[in-house]
């Protein structure tokens, strides 16, 4: 669910929030493992999927595109192949 925090929320940052063209994710991850980064509307549909990230033990940090979104709130998703997600949310403008 998009409530799902198994991973530790406290070392997720996203900016700038409010976004309108590019948001930056800062993350933090306890093993180097690929990790899939999907955007999910605000009732939890998946409505674009921006890749697969290997993750590197300790700070991580990637770049990406929200134009094409049409304005509202939304979720970042973060799921390792370990099974842990956890999620952020975002304004888009």
């Amino acid at each position: 669910s998009v409530d799902d925090e198994r991973l530790e929320a406290a070392s997720i940052q996203l900016y700038p929030n409010p976004a309108q063209d590019n948001l930056t994710l800062d993350f933090s991850h306890h093993t180097s493992e690929l990790m899939e980064i999907q955007v999910l509307s605000s009732d939890g549909k998946v409505v674009k999927t921006l890749g697969n990230m290997r993750a590197h033990a300790g700070s991580n940090r990637c770049q990406f595109q929200v134009q094409d979104l049409s304005p509202g709130m939304y979720f970042i998703r973060l799921s390792s192949a370990q099974g842990e997600q956890s999620s952020i949310r975002f304004i888009k403008r």
